[in-house]
């Protein structure tokens, strides 16, 4: 990374929501230190020392940046043993006594003993952490400071600078503000990944404190089976019988002997692994909970299972200090409980598969309130849901990343463990900048991305970060011909531009078999027949069975289960697993790849055209008398606008919850009034005005009342948990996007000027009209970029799409609907262009 010196945050003690074991220290400083010549033209200046009594992981770390330095510089460097005075020490506080300088870190501490200090002087450099492990982390990050890099964890991604001379000039001081940093394939990685990926994980810093927190009560019966088979009263009590069979066990937790035998077997494990940091105490997943009296009488499932974590990490604190107890707050055991936390229990909260109808902000909230040490435990990328497209894991969403990180630590959060995917195309950026943020919250996102490409594609850097744009789940990128060929046009370029330098050709084609991998989706998912569609699926999955030694696609998964992705193929019973073949793809064919998905995916026809997100009315449609549209009940979270004139009259909605009754346990409707734009009390454009929960998921009407207190425009969001919800306006009139799925019929403006109305859409049915109600074109099962020629004299006017089901995005017109034109809310700069503000017949 392009680094000056700077000094950053020198030392910010700031208190925990939670209580610690000591003060939280934010350490990240950077300073200038002697300038020390280390190599040059070939020869060695120093040589790598350790001390006496160096520990094995100390003089392997040493080994390590030895080799290092000497694939940089050219030069050999020797290791030996000495007292540091000289050389490039590398050891833990307290190796070389006679420094000069004293690093002071509280080994207990989770976070600082993985702190270290690099410090040059003018006889060499000191390279000393906290412990073992924290050494690792300095070596890695004086090589950083060189220019090393290890983008992805492929050979290929590895970034090795050549320096004939090599100077080191700095003073740097580092804790991590994550204590817990953990980026983990969810179903595993082939073992032959394992040493690379290994190797990845250092580099970049990810683990920290080793947190234990995976579901744990199936493993404890396992482990003690003679036990529990004599006394089957430990499990779990379900109508009327010790659930002792089931996948996943649960405890009757109010039996004091399960709860003295889960702590003996907690402290055996500590006394048989004196390095083992933490126990995981969450539960098994699913339902199952006991329905004994006992039971019922300590409370909820998590206040439950806080009680036995709480009854675990007090008796292990008494022989084992520092030792912490890990729980998720995930499914039956989201919500906060009715009890307080053990200030050495760790509950990390999952961002997915909440319980209770409750949302993450709300659980954090709570969790904390109970004195809860926070964890998060997120998401970045899971197969069956992102299928490893452009733009649709959370990981691949680095505005997402660079937002949630710091916020989570801000809120008290010092753990985080990610469940991910071996797709180091698709999401590979992400992981590799959420590294960065769990050590550093105000790591310059921008400067690591330019860094990214600058390093890894030289020549082609421009080309590669503009086809990164299509990657970035910030804006997702829309799966059809017009970005797959933008994307295919852009890599040629880059080739071009690469020219002879075969280590960023290698990783350009990476980036063309990703692209070929998404095209072939695309075919499939775009097939028109039952045929054409398996066709296409085989196609797609005999070129998924040949890309496994690139890591586009994470086909360990595959290896381990079928049991969702089968069911892409239109006929799931034929599916079989993948045989897996290594293919050697050649510069030509790389070319023909390119070359094809050029000719095969056309680019559109039209420009897209961005407009503002600052509506307004207008008055041109008053006159019009249009038939009112209608909107079916919707189901996840979607937002509506609306404009509260100078009256402030309360906006009325009669809201219907739990139209699918088998989901009526997601919890209330929630709706939430927003004033955009305008005074706030912070500068923020967005002010909360008011939350509603009353909605209750039981199929009846309620009458929710919200309360502007501005004049101007508004946003009403609502989240049903997707049990489906109706809402009905009675005062006033909503205009909304189609982003995500709509059914209905309703408006839109069409601007003047206008030459050609172009789109993308999915849909399942639909139709489109013009202003005269003259049909335009027929949906059936679409998805794609389309466009269509505005008549003269149908721009300026009111369209409008009749019956339809799906998503639909306008790009050469404002793409904001309403079920009635009068009431339409259109971009300011669209309303003043065409002088919408004068009322017209």
């Amino acid at each position: 990374m392009k680094k000056t010196a700077f000094l950053f945050l020198a030392f910010i003690l700031c208190f925990s929501v939670t209580s610690q074991a000591s003060k939280d220290i934010r350490l990240h400083s950077h300073e200038s230190s002697t300038k020390v010549l280390l190599a040059n033209k070939g020869s060695a200046k120093h040589s790598i020392v350790t001390s006496a009594n160096a520990s094995v992981d100390v003089k392997l770390a040493a080994q390590k940046l030895g080799e290092y330095l000497t694939k940089i510089s050219g030069a050999k460097f020797t290791l030996n043993t000495d007292n540091g005075s000289k050389g490039i020490a590398v050891g833990v506080v307290g190796d070389f006594p006679n420094m000069g300088f004293n690093p002071d870190f509280d080994l207990i501490h989770p976070g600082q003993r993985q702190g270290y200090e690099i410090k040059s002087h003018k006889n060499g450099v000191y390279i000393i952490g906290a412990t073992p492990l924290a050494v690792k982390y300095a070596v890695f990050d004086f090589l950083t400071q060189l220019g090393y890099r290890q983008f992805f964890p492929m050979e290929k991604w590895e970034i090795i600078p050549k320096k004939e001379k090599l100077e080191f000039a700095s003073h740097i001081k580092e804790i991590p503000d994550y204590y817990h940093r953990r980026i983990w394939a969810g179903h595993g990685l082939w073992p032959e990944y394992k040493p690379s990926h290994e190797h990845w994980r250092m580099v970049n810093r990810d683990g920290g404190y080793a947190l234990n927190t995976g579901h744990a009560y199936n493993a404890i019966v396992a482990a003690n089976k003679a036990e529990f088979d004599k006394h089957p009263e430990y499990f779990a009590l379900i109508d009327g019988k010790r659930n002792t069979e089931t996948r996943e066990i649960k405890f009757c937790i109010s039996n004091p002997n399960l709860r003295q035998l889960v702590v003996n077997y907690a402290l055996k494990r500590f006394a048989a692994n004196p390095d083992l940091e933490s126990f995981s105490m969450d539960p098994s997943d699913g339902g199952g909970w006991c329905q004994c009296d006992g039971c019922l009488k300590i409370g909820t499932p998590s206040t439950r299972a806080v009680f036995l974590a709480n009854t675990v990490a007090q008796a292990v604190r008494e022989k084992y200090k520092g030792k912490k107890i890990g729980m998720y707050a995930y499914n039956q055991h989201s919500p906060a409980p009715e009890i307080d936390v053990d200030k050495d229990v760790v509950l990390s909260v999952a961002t997915r598969f909440i319980a209770g109808g409750l949302d993450l902000d709300h659980l954090i909230d709570s969790w904390t309130a109970k004195k809860a040490v926070l964890g998060i435990r997120e998401y970045y990328d899971v197969l069956i849901w992102s299928k490893h497209l452009p733009g649709k894991s959370s990981g691949s969403n680095l505005a997402y990343l660079k937002r949630t990180i710091p916020d989570f630590y801000n809120r008290g959060a010092r753990y985080l463990t990610s469940e991910a995917s071996d797709d180091w195309i698709s999401s590979g950026l992400g992981y590799y900048i959420a590294e960065k943020l769990l050590w550093n919250i105000d790591s310059d996102v921008s400067a690591i991305m330019d860094d990214f490409f600058d390093s890894a594609f030289g020549p082609s850097a421009q080309s590669i970060k503009e086809y990164y744009t299509y990657l970035d789940g910030s804006v997702p990128t829309v799966l059809a011909s017009d970005p797959i060929g933008r994307m295919y046009r852009l890599l040629k370029q880059a080739r071009q531009d690469a020219k002879d330098n075969n280590e960023i050709l290698s990783r350009i084609d990476d980036l063309v078999l990703y692209t070929r991998y998404v095209e072939l989706f695309n075919n499939y998912e775009n097939a028109s027949t039952v045929s054409a569609k398996q066709s296409s699926f085989n196609k797609l999955m005999d070129f998924v069975s040949g890309i496994k030694e690139y890591r586009i696609f994470h086909t360990k998964v595959l290896e381990e289960t079928d049991r969702h992705w089968k069911n892409l193929s239109p006929n799931p019973n034929s599916y079989s697993k993948p045989v897996w073949k290594d293919v050697a793809y050649t510069s030509v064919e790389i070319e023909d790849f390119i070359n094809s998905g050029i000719a095969n995916n056309e680019l559109l026809d039209f420009k897209p055209i961005e407009f503002s997100t600052e509506l307004v009315p207008s008055n041109s449609f008053k006159k019009l008398n249009k038939p009112f549209g209608k909107l079916a009940p919707r189901r996840g979270k979607w937002t509506y606008y609306t404009w509260v004139d100078k009256k402030l009259s309360p906006i009325n909605l009669l809201v219907t919850g739990g139209l699918i009754a088998h989901y009526r346990d997601r919890g209330n409707v929630k709706i939430q009034l927003y004033k955009l734009g305008g005074a706030s009390e912070d500068g923020t454009y967005e002010t909360l005005i008011q939350e509603d929960a009353s909605t209750v998921p039981n199929g009846k009407p309620n009458m929710v009342v919200l309360t502007p207190n501005q004049e101007g425009l508004h946003a009403v969001t609502m989240s049903d948990g997707n049990d489906k919800t109706n809402d009905f306006w009675t005062n006033y009139d909503k205009t909304f996007q189609a982003d995500k799925e709509v059914d209905g019929t309703f408006y839109f403006y069409v601007p003047k000027g206008t030459k050609q109305l172009g789109l993308y859409h999915k849909l399942l049915r639909g139709r489109l009209y013009d202003s005269k109600g003259r049909e335009v074109y027929t949906f059936k099962n679409t998805s794609t970029f389309q466009s269509f020629p505005v008549k003269k004299g149908e721009d300026g006017k009111i369209w409008s799409f009749k019956n339809a089901r799906g998503i639909i995005k306008l790009m050469t017109a404002p793409s904001y609907f309403s079920l009635n034109p009068k009431y339409l809310l259109l971009p300011k700069e669209v309303v003043e262009k065409d002088n919408l503000n004068s009322p017209t017949n």
